[in-house]
């Protein structure tokens, strides 16, 4: 992207001579403004990499201009021209946050020197900028912990959103991390050094709620002694996480759209509107456009929620990411507990990989956290899952997996698990091999020598025990004692 200059001074002929001189020795594209109220227009609709400036000017002079650029732009790079008799007011326009001065009569070989100095000083910025969005980019993707098809679309569109302004509606099931992709869109932002606000409307009491959110004045009801700031107020420049929309209360929402749709609204008992600078981001694990049939949620709120959209499917339907959550909870649990459980045994894992999550990655921490606090050992048994994943205990003559030998066990769960999921996805997609192989991610000859071992087929009947859906080996009925 070429840079851009701009050059202030209400004469023609000097703001000409000056814009051409410049043209001829920086590879800069030069925009030119007669007036400071002319030049603030301009920084408010493009990137100008460094402001030149006259101090005499009719409606603002230099140092006024300064002062108005600098709360626009904190770091906007300035240099001001002054005469010889000036040079205090060059001085002071230093103390001001003025990047450089040049004094008239303008020398070719002091414009130039100053010009480059601050292109050099705005090329650094930006490329700190860009090292820090970077390492923002990565500690917040990070967290979002996952091997899946599904997280790494969900990293993507979080890397695309993440620098606009852009309203974002994320959806999915309670415990799947809305709230850490919300912080990750923040930590991304533009606003990442601004305040980060969150609201559950579940933790507000619905008779509460037009207060906290917009505040109010003294007197507007009773109980209201005094002036009380909303939490959009607080807000003001930074980001605010809308959890569970879907729970608003209808009487809430025509002021939150007027809100997101102008910037602005009434505290409670106000007669003036307030204007508010924050970006909006919303979660919810309802379907909003059912509710919207309903009449439970504005069609015209919806719309103006989802402008970006990320959806975070359920873990069930992401089982890759099963074992690599459940290391990264290992790992971090161990730390915390200062533990030495390193690995998770194999049979441990395919308990894990069995349950269904209807908590999703929440109840997986959970579980990983207790296992960790009850586990004697190095290595994550199947014993220090049985709390959460109890064993079904089954008739007293039934042998109980744990009694085979390692390897023995071993096969006999993954036959059974193989029977399963393997037989779902056959079924699923009508016993066609082809169809079901490329569901898998493998090869078809992979499949079909894997359906020949386990003896999988498409009809394979299924029962459901509690939250785990199990498939009844008649010839090994062991299987249901550990899951």
């Amino acid at each position: 992207m070429v840079e851009k200059i701009l050059v202030v001074d209400d004469e023609s002929s000097i703001l000409k001579v000056l814009a051409t001189l410049i043209e001829r020795l920086t590879p800069c594209q030069v925009k030119t403004c007669q007036s400071g109220a002319a030049a603030l227009a301009l920084l408010k609709e493009e990137d100008i990499a460094v402001v030149i400036a006259d101090y005499h000017m009719p409606d603002l002079d230099g140092m006024q201009l300064l002062k108005h650029v600098k709360e626009l732009i904190p770091e906007q790079l300035f240099i001001m021209i002054t005469g010889y008799a000036t040079v205090e007011i060059a001085v002071k326009a230093m103390r001001e946050g003025a990047f450089d001065f040049v004094t008239k009569p303008i020398r070719i070989d002091q414009v130039s020197f100053s010009i480059q100095r601050a292109l050099d000083w705005h090329r650094l910025q930006q490329e700190n900028n860009l090292l820090r969005r970077q390492v923002s980019r990565t500690k917040a993707a990070a967290q979002l912990v996952g091997a899946s098809r599904e997280i790494r679309t969900v990293c993507s569109l979080i890397d695309q959103v993440g620098g606009t302004a852009s309203t974002v509606l994320i959806t999915g099931e309670s415990g799947t991390g809305k709230e850490l992709v919300a912080r990750a869109i923040y930590a991304t932002s533009n606003r990442r050094n601004d305040r980060y606000i969150t609201i559950d409307w579940g933790a507000i009491p619905e008779s509460l709620i037009e207060s906290e959110l917009f505040g109010h004045r003294k007197g507007a009801f009773t109980g209201a002694t005094s002036h009380k700031r909303g939490l959009l107020s607080e807000a003001d420049g930074g980001t605010v996480f809308l959890d569970e929309i879907g729970d608003i209360p209808l009487t809430i929402q025509a002021k939150l759209l007027r809100f997101i749709q102008e910037g602005e609204f009434k505290p409670v008992g106000g007669l003036q509107s307030q204007r508010v600078d924050a970006r909006i981001i919303a979660a919810t694990n309802k379907d909003l456009t059912a509710l919207v049939k309903e009449g439970r949620f504005r069609e015209d709120l919806f719309y103006r929620l989802n402008v970006f959209h990320i959806h975070i499917p359920p873990l069930r339907e992401r089982n890759e990411d099963v074992p690599v959550l459940a290391r990264h909870f290992l790992t971090l649990y161990s730390s915390q507990m200062r533990k030495q459980v390193r690995e998770i045994d194999p049979l441990a894992l395919e308990m894990l990989l069995q349950h269904v999550w209807p908590g999703n990655v929440r109840e997986l921490e959970n579980v990983m956290e207790h296992a960790v606090i009850v586990c004697q050992d190095t290595v994550l048994g199947p014993k220090d899952l049985s709390f959460f994943l109890p064993v079904e205990q089954e008739k007293e003559n039934d042998p109980s997996i744990l009694d085979l030998p390692y390897q023995e066990a071993r096969d006999l769960v993954l036959e059974e698990f193989n029977q399963f999921y393997l037989g779902s996805v056959l079924k699923e997609y009508g016993g066609n091999v082809t169809r079901a192989a490329r569901k898998l991610d493998m090869k078809r000859q992979t499949l079909q020598y894997l359906i020949r071992k386990n003896k999988v087929s498409a009809s394979y009947p299924h029962k459901t025990h509690g939250d785990h859906r199990i498939a009844p080996n008649p010839d090994a009925g062991t299987l249901k004692q550990v899951f």
